[in-house]
């Protein structure tokens, strides 16, 4: 095996653990040449995504799309709402939709950036300071990620999530 594929199935492996998503820095500050990402594009190994780059065949799971949309948003973007509380582990059986397609993330006031209709950028003007890290993207903590959630879900999801949050003793009255 060539050197070069030793290194590209390596990066490879080190991708597939963040759900298929990586930037272009990342790729080069793992040893990838500036060839080597265009070769990855031009035959179909990897394509664009939300500003990043994603491996082809990996799924464009909720937290790819989360992950992609905080390395264009900034290094003090943070998940929030349904995003954090999916990868919080929140129960699905609650009947809200938690984790889905939809990226939501605390960002600064100042920062202008668009990424499309699958990224909801909260503007705060009080910067969130203290994050939880889980598998490498920094989240809200659990009260506040639900109380963001509540401010997007429709009426019958939010009250669902009222509903599941005391029983998780995530939240008490």
């Amino acid at each position: 095996m060539s050197e070069r594929a030793a290194r590209l199935r390596k990066f490879h492996r080190w991708v597939e653990e963040r759900d298929g998503v990586f930037s272009r820095a990342e790729a080069l500050d793992r040893g990838l040449t500036k060839y080597d990402i265009a070769c990855g594009l031009s035959d179909g190994r990897w394509a664009r995504y939300l500003g990043g780059y994603l491996l082809s065949g990996a799924p464009g799971s909720a937290k790819a799309t989360v992950r992609a949309a905080l390395m264009r948003s900034g290094p003090r973007a943070i998940a929030t709402a349904t995003s954090a509380l999916g990868i919080h582990g929140f129960n699905l059986a609650a009947g809200v939709k938690v984790g889905d397609d939809v990226a939501y993330l605390s960002v600064t006031a100042n920062r202008h950036v668009e990424l499309g209709p699958r990224v909801v950028l909260i503007r705060e003007t009080d910067v969130v300071t203290s994050a939880t890290w889980i598998d490498g993207i920094p989240l809200v903590d659990r009260d506040r990620a639900i109380v963001d959630a509540l401010r997007f879900l429709p009426p019958d999801e939010a009250r669902a999530l009222l509903h599941r949050c005391p029983q998780l003793r995530w939240i008490t009255p």
